[in-house]
Formats: structure tokens, sequence, C-alpha cells
């Protein structure tokens, strides 16, 4: 074979290949990196495409919600039409103090924050969390943000993602509403599942299995991100909200009480807060859980209804309240007594007709 010819077809076929590559990446949009403009994705780089979203929508919203995974499923209309979810997977604290300082350098008007904090907030490691090309945050400096979107652009695509995408079932997969409200819903698949057996459902082995980081607390390193934070909101009149997501009791018992009101009280120093994170009716009863990590999706409507003081009579009185510097004494105190003498209920609460 004629060794010029050999090497043309070779190029050709090299350069055809990354074509092909780069016109899959771009299309499918995998990350929605490249562009924030379908109703819905399936997957998506939430740390950058969300920044990437407000900063080409600056007057559509003035309030932010942050978080993990925990708060990715609470739907921003219950704040108000101007707000916007801005939970990304396993979201700490880091991740809402590097945004909120992209969004004011960009000079977006903020009202209102609401932040919220999981037992993991203060054992996680943030450098760990955005490693990965699908968790790489929104990146300010322009050289650095192409060489990341060429990046995505070469990358050889996930030929199972490209499945889902191309063979779509809207039952089956979960919806991120990147271009309205940046809230995640989990597909309807799952909640039927859930309302179709209850009873069965309510007492599968998976809700005996804990969810619980053992990495080492770093509670003071913690604590100065949010004292920064707050100190941000101050200097710029932003209204902070702060709350503690509940978890499962199964997790809950597996979590150290010291740590964790030890963090709940240098909290509390720095601004009043809203906690679910103890034993209630709703952290004891599987009926609430997808496992013994998330609750469910209205349970994270319920509570931003208790943060802002909306009334639904579906909503158990014990679910949530207001810690200040003057009660989180009171409260860790009992914390602590109470898992002491918690018990395990020999029944789960089943519901007579499903709630959603």
């Amino acid at each position: 074979m004629n060794y010029k010819k050999f090497c043309i077809n070779f190029l050709s076929t090299v350069i055809i290949i990354f074509c092909a590559i780069i016109v899959v990446n771009y299309y499918f949009d995998f990350y929605a990196v490249f562009n924030q403009n379908k109703e819905h994705y399936v997957s998506i780089n939430d740390r950058y495409a969300k920044v990437a979203y407000i900063l080409n929508n600056k007057r559509m919203y003035d309030t932010f919600i942050f978080g993990s995974s925990r708060v990715q499923k609470m739907d921003s209309l219950i704040l108000s039409t101007k707000a916007y979810n801005m939970g990304v997977v396993a979201g700490l604290p880091e991740d809402c103090l590097r945004d909120l300082r992209i969004l004011l350098n960009n000079a977006i008007k903020m009202e209102n924050i609401y932040l919220g904090i999981d037992n993991f907030s203060y054992r996680n490691d943030y450098q760990y969390e955005i490693q990965g090309i699908n968790r790489i945050p929104y990146i300010e400096n322009y050289n650095d943000r192409m060489r990341y979107l060429l990046e995505v652009a070469f990358k050889v695509p996930n030929f199972e993602g490209l499945k889902e995408r191309v063979l779509y079932d809207n039952n089956k997969l979960g919806k991120n509403y990147l271009t309205t409200s940046g809230k995640y819903s989990v597909p309807e698949s799952v909640e039927r599942n859930i309302n179709n057996s209850i009873e069965k459902y309510v007492y599968d082995e998976k809700f005996k299995k804990p969810y619980f980081n053992e990495n080492n607390e770093h509670i003071d390193s913690t604590i100065s991100i949010i004292k920064e934070i707050k100190q941000i909101c101050d200097d710029n009149n932003i209204n902070l909200v702060v709350f503690f997501n509940p978890v499962h009791i199964t997790s809950y018992l597996k979590d150290d009480i010291e740590i964790s009101n030890r963090f709940k009280k240098e909290l509390a120093n720095i601004t009043d807060f809203y906690d679910f994170n103890y034993i209630n009716f709703i952290t004891v009863n599987n009926y609430f859980w997808y496992e013994t990590s998330h609750p469910r999706y209205f349970v994270c409507d319920w509570q931003l209804k208790v943060i802002t003081n909306q009334y639904d009579e579906k909503i158990p009185k014990d679910f949530g309240h207001l810690v200040t510097k003057k009660n989180v004494d009171y409260y860790c105190n009992k914390y602590k007594i109470d898992k002491e003498n918690f018990k395990m209920p020999e029944k789960q609460y089943i519901p007579e007709y499903p709630i959603i």
C-alpha cells in the first residue's frame, strides 16, 4: 500500500472520529456546559451549569437555595417565582461561598440566600468532591474555562448515557429543571413503585443500612466558611437563612451526637438556623425516605414551608424548629437525652392514602 495514501487515510479517519466525538458531545451536552437552554436534562454538571445559566439570565432570580442532593429536590417556587435551586451533588458550604463570590462579581442582585447544612458538611473534603469532569465548578477565568470545555468536547461519550438519551423513558429517568427552577425531580417510576406497595416498602432491608461518613470532622474550618458567607450577606444586605437537613434514624443513630451538638452550638453563635436533624416523626418512619440518606421530595418541600411559616396540615408538628444562641444548649441537651432513650418503633407508619 502506498505509504502516503495510508497516512492520508489514517489521518482522515482520526479527524472524522474526533469530529464525531465533538458533535455528539456538543449536541447531547451530557453535562449541560455548552448551552443551558433545554427544559430539562437527564444529568448535568450542577456546579458549572447552574452558575453559567444564572450568569446568562442575570435578572431572572434574586433568591437562591444552596446545598447538597438533599436540597436539590426542593421546589424553589415555594419561596417565590424568582427563587432558584442551586443544590449540587455532595454540596458543601464551600460551594455556596464560591458561587456567592462569582454572582456578586458579576453584579447579580440577591435578596435571599438559603443554605442547607448536612451532617457531612463538616466531614467531607471539598477538593475531593469537585474531582471529575462532571463536578468541576464554574470557572471565571476565560482561558481555564475554555480548557475545561475542550476537555468535555473531546471526551469519549458514555454510550450508556447516550443510549438513555436516545431511548429516553420519561418514567425511569430523573430530570434537572435547569432553565426554570433548578430543582431535580426523581424518576416517576420511583414514586410509583413506593405508592404501589407501601407496606412492603416501609419494611425494606435497605432502611437498616446507615449512610455515614467516618471522615474526621473539620468543624472549625466549616464554621469559618459559614462565617464568611454570613459576613458577605451582611455586607451586601442579603438575607441569609440557614437550615440543617434531616437524616434517617438509622444514619442518625450512627452519627456522633457530641460532634453534631458541638457543630450546632458553633453555628448558633454565627446565625439562627432551622433544625430538622433530630429524632422526629419524619426521621423515624421509612415512608418518608428513599434510603437512609435522602428524604423524599415532598419532605424537602415541607422544610421550606416550615422555614417560611406556610401552613400545611400534612406536616407533622414536631418537624423542624428554630435554633438560636439562647436555646441551642436546651436543644442539644434534649437531642442527647432523646438519642440515649430512643427505641426503634416496632411498627412503621403507613398512610391510609399516599401523601402525594
